[in-house]
């Protein structure tokens, strides 16, 4: 089985043709509070415009994980953030919303 770290990577690669990934792409960022924070522009993707459900978990300080639709002048964005040690979890629902948004 492909870790999600690989599993996000192929999804990034097959979007890359020249010029998508120029501008679109993956940004992952610690938080202060402290955490992850991942936003993935979905501009011409197949996801673009496929609805995203708000989620919220908030199980303890330090394990949370929420995620919802980010509008931004540079696109639509899934947006997700989550404590320190979710950074797997976020990026695997992400992958499980792809995988149900088609």
């Amino acid at each position: 089985m492909q870790s999600v770290l690989s599993q996000l990577s192929q999804w990034y690669e097959s979007y890359c043709d020249g010029e998508w990934e120029h501008q679109y792409g993956i940004s992952i960022n610690t938080l202060d509070n402290p955490g992850w924070i991942i936003r993935v522009n979905l501009s011409y993707t197949d996801q673009e415009s496929q609805p995203i459900a708000t989620f919220e978990d908030h199980r303890t300080e330090h394990d949370w994980i929420v995620a919802r639709d980010d509008h931004t002048e540079h696109g639509r964005h899934y947006y997700t953030a989550g404590g320190p040690n979710n950074l797997e979890e976020m990026i695997q629902r992400f992958l499980d919303w792809t995988n149900n948004a088609l």
